[in-house]
């Protein structure tokens, strides 16, 4: 009896502990790029993820993150491709790849890729995956509904009868309301850089095939 129960608490415990739950994303080509400065010393290792464009038949930068972790190298799924998964911040990644390369340069691809789509253009990893575990708290003494949208509509009129004092005659002047006006400025654009002022790469492994 005793065993039973001390069964029963521990499943409870393991059924209330948070789990696992990555945030799973695929895309069509992780590359894992060496960036050297002019002098060839080692400047930056980046992952950069590429979805494939069949508008423009080129792979198309959706998203990139520096090189922290052996955790983050990209290693070959059983299901075939790669899979990378690691904790970014908050978020902790699996990611799935249809190829996979490693390239060494001079110059940084991933700015050089701006040219041909901007940064905020750009899909992105998806900051968050909603689960029950992470879900932000809801306030205390607030619904759902109506942390959703505090506008309610407006209530009817008093059914309480009107007083029976006679109204004043005197005229109510009345005050126009002033007006204002907002002014927005203009977002600035993310620089580019021209690629021919950039060296030449120095090693690059074989280039992906389009999927």
């Amino acid at each position: 009896m005793g065993t039973t129960t001390l069964l029963l608490a521990l499943s409870a415990i393991v059924a209330s502990t948070p789990r696992d739950e990555a945030t799973v994303e695929r895309v069509d080509l992780v590359e894992l790029n060496h960036c050297f400065d002019e002098y060839g010393r080692p400047a930056i290792d980046q992952l950069i993820f590429y979805d494939w464009c069949t508008t423009q038949c080129r792979f198309q930068v959706r998203a990139w993150r520096l090189l922290k972790t052996p955790a983050q190298l990209p290693r070959p799924d059983v299901a075939g491709g790669y899979v990378i998964r690691w904790q970014d911040g908050p978020v902790l990644r699996q990611i799935y790849a249809k190829q996979f390369r490693e390239t060494w340069t001079q110059y940084d691809p991933e700015l050089t890729e701006r040219e041909f789509l901007p940064k905020d253009k750009r899909r992105d990893l998806r900051k968050l995956a909603k689960t029950r575990w992470n879900e932000p708290p809801a306030i205390e003494g607030e619904s759902p509904e109506s942390s959703v949208a505090n506008v309610s509509p407006s209530s009817p009129a008093s059914s309480t009868p009107a007083s029976s004092t006679p109204v004043s005659s005197t005229p109510v002047s009345s005050t126009p309301a002033g007006s204002t006006a907002a002014n927005s400025s203009a977002a600035s654009s993310t620089p580019t850089t021209n690629p021919s002022s950039r060296p030449a790469a120095l090693l690059s492994t074989t280039g992906a095939t389009a999927p």
